[in-house]
């Protein structure tokens, strides 16, 4: 041909589902719940207090938390693969690979984590698989990506907290942190999109309310 003639054909637009979210509240309920349990559980605290994918979260490794300067290094994360079972890949992009900066609270929950495992090592003895995974089942071997999405809501209705999916702790954290005035390009880091206008557009729906604080500091100043 000439010319491409899908150049003349205005693309549909992008529709986005409106995200659900906890609130800072249910935020605070879920996390005095986990902050002590087993891998599932701090799987899901790290993924409210992190930010982290699911794939990352189990893709972690003890050798990626820096315990000293407080932060972890995304090195790799685990998917499953129809007809290939478990993968272990790169990062989905090089803003993926990134250094998380982790608080106080994490580095305590992460360490009671750490000597939980130690001791169910002990029990399990050799047959414990030397893979230095954060998040393991009874055996050793990292978790199921599968049954930690189907662990969570049932963790919520205990809770009696509102259904929302495993990966919207993800987008519960990054709104917190907007609402908490942190800037945008933070939270485009930490999250490691690799764009900021995808940041924005994920969570437009907080704009409103970040505007109206911007403009209340302004006439404060």
């Amino acid at each position: 041909l000439v010319r491409n003639p899908a150049q003349l054909v205005d693309p549909p637009a992008v529709s986005r589902k409106e995200m659900a979210t906890l609130t800072l509240e249910e935020a605070r309920k879920l996390i005095a719940y986990v902050s002590g349990g087993d891998s599932y559980h701090i799987a899901i605290y790290m993924a409210l207090t992190t930010g982290l994918r699911r794939g990352e979260l189990i893709g972690l490794k003890w050798g990626d938390i820096n315990f000293a300067h407080k932060y972890l290094s995304l090195q790799r994360s685990v998917v499953r693969v129809p007809g290939e079972g478990f993968v272990v890949s790169e990062p989905k992009s090089h803003a993926s690979r990134r250094p998380v900066e982790l608080g106080e609270p994490d580095l305590k929950v992460l360490s009671g984590h750490r000597a939980r495992q130690a001791e169910a090592r002990l029990k399990v003895g050799l047959t414990w698989p030397n893979e230095d995974w954060v998040f393991t089942r009874q055996f050793g071997e990292h978790l199921n990506p599968d049954a930690l999405s189907k662990k969570f809501p049932q963790i919520l209705e205990e809770l009696g907290l509102p259904r929302v999916r495993f990966h919207d702790l993800r987008h519960t954290h990054a709104t917190i942190m907007l609402l908490q005035g942190i800037h945008p390009k933070v939270v485009q880091e930490r999250l490691g999109h690799a764009k900021m206008g995808t940041t924005m557009d994920l969570y437009s729906h907080v704009m409103p309310s970040m505007q109206k604080d911007a403009v209340q500091k302004f006439d404060k100043a």
